[in-house]
């Protein structure tokens, strides 16, 4: 220790009032002074010292690509985690402003279920209908191939377009099925949101 002081001593001499002071450490744990850092050393961690031998100012070492990685991906990660707070209390308060018991929320839901279900109803009976249209055009096929006739080109287009048609509608079925199951996921949501919110705020008034 006491070579480390004579030293330093010997550095502070050798410098000029407006000259910097570093201490650094190399990789075999030995300390070192002086004017500069060597390049070798630029990364390391190091101290600024003025001409009383205080630290002024301390500099950490470069950090490895795989801390910089670590830092960044924390970073992100907070970021995200905040960003979801932010809309998590946006949230909350368009359900509060918007809801005013799980009554209320049920009722909606319910109004909105059943409009999805009267499409529903719609379709499926417009479906049966051209079931049963396409069963009629079917029947003529087939008796005009009974007769030994060609089946007319009328009746074949007919025949594909009521195909297409309630494929067209079996497709809006399942569309307006999602939709159900998405509105029931939906109101899921906030409902338990609204009791976590009144939970919450109860916990505070206590």
């Amino acid at each position: 220790m006491r070579m480390i002081f004579l030293l330093l001593a010997l550095v502070l001499a050798s410098t000029t009032q407006a000259g910097k002071i570093y201490r650094w450490v190399d990789e075999n744990g030995q300390v070192h002074y002086g004017t500069s850092i060597p390049p070798e050393y630029q990364k390391q961690a190091r101290d600024e010292l003025n001409e009383q031998g205080v630290v002024t100012e301390h500099v950490e070492r470069a950090a490895t690509p795989e801390e910089l990685a670590a830092r960044q991906a924390a970073e992100e990660a907070r970021r995200q985690a905040e960003e979801a707070e932010r809309k998590r209390q946006i949230e909350a308060q368009q359900i509060l402003v918007n809801y005013n018991s799980e009554e209320d929320i049920q009722r909606r839901r319910k109004l909105r279920l059943e409009g999805v279900e009267r499409s529903l109803q719609i379709t499926r009976d417009t479906l049966a209908a051209q079931q049963r249209n396409l069963d009629q055009l079917n029947k003529q096929a087939a008796e005009q191939e009974r007769s030994g006739r060609t089946v007319s080109k009328a009746l074949l287009s007919a025949i594909r377009d009521m195909k297409a048609q309630m494929a067209k509608q079996r497709e809006y079925l399942q569309t307006k099925e999602k939709e159900k199951a998405k509105i029931d996921a939906e109101f899921d949501h906030i409902l338990q949101e609204y009791r976590r919110i009144k939970q919450q705020y109860g916990q505070q008034k206590d």
